[in-house]
């Protein structure tokens, strides 16, 4: 694990749980915001060429603060219509990045540039029950995050004919999550240069807010943080 700090549930945990089953990839994508981290980490325990995409202009430069002192670079690319070849990949990393109302389409387009053998590591945000408080809905919708059970996404993994080949929770993920996230800006706030500065004051604002409506409404009753490894099923 980096000491390095990551804003995003689940922390370290995904990586290090990818890390302790003692694979081997040649060629690895890392899907999403706020992983510029993982990448490095990945790039450097594996020895391979690592690909970071996100969909969005400000994560696109935020990132590449971080990942151009590794000689890395982020593409700003859809995740349901990348711009890569088929089975392009032995590793899709994703952590918090595609649960959201186009899972279905984003997972479609992992299967298409997955190699054959490859392995799909996903961190899925899931709800315990069906049935959440009115205002943690409006507060996941607006976020653009998708509020299915961890049946239901185990169902559409099926329906793509995704095998699940091990599954863990992580306890605490999002209180852990946001009280990590401000110990971390405090500690290192003073190292950072004015462009990072901008951009950590952005993501914790955006943290802050979250956490008092998660908090309000006691998230952790109705949320959980599920890591995934899948394989695509041969037919």
């Amino acid at each position: 694990m980096s000491n390095n700090y990551l804003l995003v549930p689940g922390s370290w945990k995904q990586f290090d749980y990818l890390k302790s089953l003692n694979l081997n990839f040649s060629k690895i994508l890392v899907v999403g915001s706020s992983l510029e981290n993982v990448s490095i980490e990945l790039k450097k325990i594996y020895s391979s060429e690592v690909e970071t995409i996100v969909d969005n202009f400000d994560s696109l430069i935020s990132a590449n603060l971080i990942l151009r002192k590794e000689n890395l670079q982020a593409k700003l690319m859809d995740f349901s219509a990348t711009d890569y070849q088929k089975e392009e990949f032995d590793l899709i990393f994703a952590q918090a990045s595609i649960s959201n109302n186009d899972r279905k389409k984003i997972l479609k387009e992992f299967k298409r540039i997955l190699k054959p053998d490859g392995i799909l590591c996903i961190g899925e945000i899931v709800t315990i029950e069906e049935k959440i408080p009115t205002m943690l809905l409006d507060f996941l919708e607006t976020s653009n995050l998708s509020t299915l059970t961890k049946l239901q996404v185990e169902k559409i993994y099926k329906e793509l004919k995704l095998e699940i080949i091990d599954s863990k929770s992580v306890v605490n993920a999002f209180s852990d999550y946001f009280a990590a996230t401000k110990l971390q800006f405090d500690s290192t706030k003073k190292s950072l240069n004015d462009d990072e500065k901008k951009y950590y004051k952005k993501i914790i604002t955006r943290i802050k807010h979250e956490s008092n409506i998660f908090t309000k409404f006691r998230g952790e009753r109705f949320l959980d943080f599920e890591m995934y490894i899948l394989k695509v099923k041969n037919v």
